[in-house]
């Protein structure tokens, strides 16, 4: 009887290469994930908001002195100032056009791209931003607030004549 000699199929990888492979993949793949919801963090999303000329906030009565409202869709933040005024100021960062968060606990608006925080009338307090947020025109018709998103105003710092009160 003849017997064959049968040789082990040849190896065209070795299970340490294989092992080895294979985590190299799983690393490379969790570092684009990583770096893809970086970059979705990071980006702006001043794209979404539309400016679409006159807003009516509401009436008078909706706003108590010394609060903050965001109108998200419409991009800006309306400010009751204590003494009875009112401010628009636009959502987006002056730095990189991120989006600026309101923080009730400190007063305070925050950029989330790179930290930096400005006052509760849109002054910044921190770089690498150099300007206040800047501003939509506010006009009190009767008793209701209107923002007209289409006047755009840029600012360096607060004004007090920036406030605009009812004519009563």
């Amino acid at each position: 009887m003849k017997t064959e000699n049968r040789s082990p199929i040849p190896q065209l990888i070795s299970r340490r290469r294989f092992l080895q492979w294979s985590i190299g993949g799983l690393a490379a793949l969790a570092t684009l994930e990583a770096a893809g919801v970086t970059f979705l963090y990071l980006q702006s999303q001043a794209a979404t908001t539309e400016f679409v000329g006159v807003v009516r906030a509401g009436v008078l009565d909706d706003f108590p002195p010394g609060s903050v409202t965001e109108f998200a869709g419409s991009g800006f933040y309306l400010i009751r100032a204590h003494d009875g005024g009112f401010l628009a100021l636009c959502r987006r960062c002056p730095h990189l056009g991120c989006i600026v968060n309101w923080e009730h606990n400190t007063n305070a608006f925050y950029c989330p791209c790179h930290a930096s925080h400005f006052d509760s009338l849109g002054n910044f307090q921190n770089p690498p931003v150099s300007r206040a947020l800047d501003r939509f025109a506010v006009e009190i018709d009767g008793d209701e607030v209107l923002v007209d998103t289409s006047r755009l105003t840029r600012r360096q710092q607060f004004d007090p004549h920036e406030l605009v009160y009812t004519s009563s």
